[in-house]
């Protein structure tokens, strides 16, 4: 058996020189597609990108269900089962400032979903996100990857406001989103 026919592929030049740049996690974007009978106030794309500090839980994948067993005879056999990738839920962290544009814009979409005072909502097509569509983007800030939730409305938002003596930074709010579907696609991969 001839030494090079196993581990051939480790040299520099196909480890190293042939991989280019890994992605990373900050070089992101995200858009937003509302319903045109949108009843939330928004403070503005532009704004609500730039104080949006990151988004965790994002599906990319669909899960897996399992095979499918049978037995015929005696034999047994599996063949492909199938695949989720419906509903499930994602959290923003979004940084407030003075101004108060995202604390407002939060509880107005909470409250329009619910208010507490008289248990009265607003329509669903008047709340939900059409989509939320995510973009891994590479060194040369080019989508290579895109997550989309379908239907999204507000989970629920924590934030902690506090009145101490000590001096500390106030305004991040973890903003909860439930999503009744998802799908992902690769942007850079030719199949």
């Amino acid at each position: 058996m001839a030494k090079d026919s196993y581990m051939s592929y480790v040299t520099r030049d196909q480890i190293v020189g042939s991989n280019g740049q890994k992605l990373t996690t900050f070089d992101w974007d995200f858009k937003i597609t509302k319903s045109a009978n949108d009843e939330v106030y928004s403070p503005g794309e532009q704004l609500t990108k730039a104080r949006i500090s990151s988004i965790t839980g994002i599906p990319f994948m669909p899960e897996y269900q399992g095979n499918l067993p049978t037995e015929i005879r005696g034999f047994k056999m599996i063949q492909p089962g199938f695949t989720n990738n419906y509903g499930g839920q994602c959290t923003i962290t979004i940084e407030d400032f003075e101004d108060q544009s995202m604390t407002a814009f939060i509880m107005d979409w909470l409250w329009k979903c619910n208010n507490p005072a008289n248990h009265a909502s607003y329509h669903k097509k008047q709340l939900a996100w059409d989509k939320l569509e995510l973009f891994r983007l590479n060194s040369s800030r080019e989508p290579v990857f895109k997550v989309t939730l379908y239907t999204v409305l507000p989970g629920g938002a924590g934030s902690d406001m506090s009145f101490t003596s000590d001096k500390q930074l106030q305004g991040q709010i973890q903003l909860s989103l439930d999503y009744e579907y998802f799908d992902s696609e690769f942007l850079n991969v030719n199949s």
